[in-house]
């Protein structure tokens, strides 16, 4: 089960809608519901709030699926979790920065291959046009011409 999946099965399992979770962030619903799903991630600030809101959420599980879904709290766990809570939120807290830091990270990378990317396209089209390619529909449609290629342009070119 992935990141996303834990984090909607919690908040159905403590009946949080949608509407109410975007008011609890801040955040806005198609925010809330890229997070749900999986398709973003949620940002430190975002993390923090979720963990200080719910903190019987167990981040272990959210990010891992190890362990379960809630924090207990009973006999001698309730006792260890009170002698080591500064350093349960510290670990928290360097989960979570390195978890940003890792993001970050992604996004500049994500930034790179999409330059990369471009400049592939470049030289694509500058290889189209050394070798006289003829012009697509696709290439025309700019010219407000659908379904055939326009014959001035084909002979422009």
């Amino acid at each position: 089960m992935s990141f996303g999946k834990r984090l909607k099965a919690y908040f159905a399992f403590r009946g949080v809608h949608t509407e109410e979770l975007c008011e609890i962030l801040g955040r806005t619903r198609a925010s809330v519901n890229f997070y749900l799903t999986g398709k973003r991630f949620p940002n430190e600030e975002v993390l923090t709030q979720i963990k200080q809101t719910f903190p019987e959420l167990n981040f272990n599980w959210l990010f891992t699926g190890e362990g379960e879904m809630l924090v207990s709290e009973s006999g001698s766990e309730k006792k260890t979790s009170q002698l080591e809570e500064s350093n349960i939120s510290n670990i928290d807290n360097e989960l979570l920065k390195s978890i940003a830091d890792e993001l970050k990270k992604l996004r500049e990378e994500n930034v790179v291959l999409r330059e990369e990317l471009n400049k592939v396209k470049k030289k694509v089209d500058g290889l189209d046009s050394s070798l006289g390619k003829t012009k697509t529909t696709r290439d025309v449609k700019n010219f407000g011409i659908s379904g055939k290629v326009n014959p001035y342009y084909q002979r422009a070119c």
